[in-house]
């Protein structure tokens, strides 16, 4: 099972399996302080960085107003480039194995690129259980 979760204010649950955070950056938006709440205490297991969305595409986002949608479309586009599509496969295929909980920073899942990630590791595996949260 691929679960997703905001990596903060959530509570860490045996449920959650392995917990993978999929933050390009475990700062604030400024891309330069580090976020408190992350580094108070660890709150996951492993870091997949390169799964998180390029800089550049979160500078776009953050403070040059980029629309949602035109986020989505580069993450996806991002997503299914040949250096990254091996390890979306990857996480999937793991996910079948074991419960994996991915995290990012975002409390909305609608605007985050967890759910977006966890909608293409389904693609790839059609019988993984995705639960969104």
């Amino acid at each position: 099972m691929l679960k997703t979760k905001c990596i903060i204010g959530k509570p860490i649950s045996k449920e959650d399996g392995i917990r993978i955070s999929i933050c390009s950056v475990h700062t604030l938006s400024d891309s330069i302080t580090k976020h408190p709440k992350i580094l108070k205490g660890i709150t996951y297991n492993l870091w997949y960085r390169k799964l998180g969305p390029p800089k550049s595409l979160m500078g776009d986002y953050q403070q040059r107003d980029l629309p949602w949608k035109n986020y989505e479309e580069r993450y996806m586009e991002y997503l299914r480039s040949p250096q990254i599509r091996e390890s979306v496969k990857r996480l999937a295929k793991r996910s079948l194995e074991e419960t994996i909980t991915i995290l990012s920073l975002e409390n909305n899942s609608n605007f985050s690129h967890r759910r977006l990630l966890a909608e293409e590791c389904k693609i790839y595996v059609p019988e993984l259980k995705i639960l969104i949260e």
